[in-house]
């Protein structure tokens, strides 16, 4: 028997890219970026932080870590978020997942745990 269709379409929901921009305060806009050179950013849920990749063992440089932070909608449609987590290398544009998810929802919802930087 065929897989439901939220099934199908929960296990294809999964990030693919990121757009990245600084704020520039004089002129109050957004400007784009292409590099976060020897940073690495992690977003999600919980907080987002911005940290010099060196001083974290085994994190990659001008790359961008992510938990799917789109909650709001997720207990009434599995369509909508709760699916992925991974890391997001914007020098070649490429994405890994941390592992294979096979539930149709990462639960609990996942965060982040850096070093205190004081």
């Amino acid at each position: 028997m065929d897989a439901p269709f939220h099934d199908i379409m929960c296990h294809e929901n999964r990030t693919l890219l990121f757009g990245l921009f600084r704020m520039d305060f004089d002129k109050e806009t957004w400007v784009s970026m292409t590099s976060l050179d020897d940073q690495a950013v992690f977003v999600g849920g919980n907080h987002s932080a911005s940290v010099l990749a060196c001083d974290l063992p085994g994190c990659e440089k001008n790359s961008v870590y992510f938990t799917d932070d789109y909650w709001e909608r997720m207990n009434e449609d599995y369509l909508y978020g709760g699916h992925d987590m991974g890391v997001y290398n914007l020098k070649d544009k490429s994405g890994k997942h941390f592992y294979q998810l096979d539930a149709l929802k990462i639960q609990p919802p996942p965060c982040w745990f850096l070093p205190n930087p004081w």
